[in-house]
Order: structure tokens, then sequence, then C-alpha cells
């Protein structure tokens, strides 16, 4: 880690409920486009095996649901076993140091888009096609929480990003 400022430990309150809100959303959206490619894959599958397009809607049903229900049962054991895994982030002028359980990331600074400031944390919100190859799982949500600072101090953080800092409206309601 060789990043000018620091953040390094476990989130708490706030800025880990902000957390696993966050992670709960993106597997409703995951849930939901996991439904609707269930739906397509059937579809096409029942015309592919019958020929037609005249479907036995309730098997449609049936295999949609049994599909649906074993992919929730999944995402909610993911969500509830999985802690929190990054223990340190790092910043430098030029590259973002991720530590996430036993192993390291670096991306560019430009990879981040915003930084969003809540008062009792930083949400740190990367460019899209910046973390899609990197090797990062788990939505990719960056919580640094500002007591956890270690290394430089907040406003040398704000000054090194004072162009991607968005103060939020949310401060007291996360």
């Amino acid at each position: 880690m060789n990043g000018t400022i620091e953040f390094n430990g476990m989130i708490t309150g706030d800025a880990k409920k902000f957390f696993y809100k966050k992670r709960i959303l993106s597997w409703i959206t995951l849930l939901v486009f996991i439904f609707v490619v269930s739906i397509v894959a059937t579809f096409i599958g029942f015309i592919i095996m019958f020929g037609s397009i005249n479907i036995d809607i309730p098997a449609f049903i049936l295999a949609n649901t049994v599909f649906f229900i074993i992919s929730c049962v999944l995402a909610v054991l993911v969500i509830y076993l999985k802690k929190y895994k990054i223990k340190k982030i790092s910043f430098g002028r030029k590259k973002l140091y991720i530590v996430k359980g036993k192993r390291d990331f670096t991306l560019p600074v430009s990879s981040i888009k915003q930084i969003v400031d809540y008062g009792e944390f930083y949400y740190i919100k990367l460019n899209f096609v910046s973390f899609l190859g990197s090797g990062l799982t788990d939505f990719n949500i960056f919580v640094c929480q500002k007591d956890l600072i270690v290394k430089a101090s907040l406003s040398e953080f704000e000054k090194l990003f004072d162009n991607k800092i968005v103060r939020s409206g949310q401060n007291d309601r996360i």
C-alpha cells in the first residue's frame, strides 16, 4: 500500500448500515435481472423443445418460479453469510489501493467517478468499466468511514479529491 491517504479497519454504525442497504439493493437488481433472463430463456427453451409458440403456461410458470426461488435462497445466503471484507483503502495521487480479504487490487484514481460525503463516511463510486475487469466482486461498494483514517487527514483527502466530492443531503437519513 503506497497511498498517501489511508483508511484502515472495519466499518461500523451508519457506514455499515449504508453498506448493507446498498448490497441488498444490488442483490435485488441482480434478482430482477435473473428473473427477466429466466423468463426469456424458458420461453426460448419451450419454443425449441415443442417447436411452436403454444406454451404450456403452468409448466412455464413452474419452471420460472423454481429458478427464481433457488436464486433468492442463494442470494439471501450470500448476503447474510458474507461479511464486509474490505480491510484497507488507500489513495495515492494516481492509484487507488484496496485490500479485500487476502487480495490486493490497484486501480487508477481516474476510475473514481464520484465520492459522496454522507457526514460520517464517504461512499466511493467507480466508473462501471473501471472495476468490470479488475477482479473485484461483491458489487464493488466502497465505504470509507471518516474515523478510520490512519494516514494523512480528512482535509488532505478532500483537497486531493475536491473535484469529485459531492455532499449528500442525506447525512441524517441513512
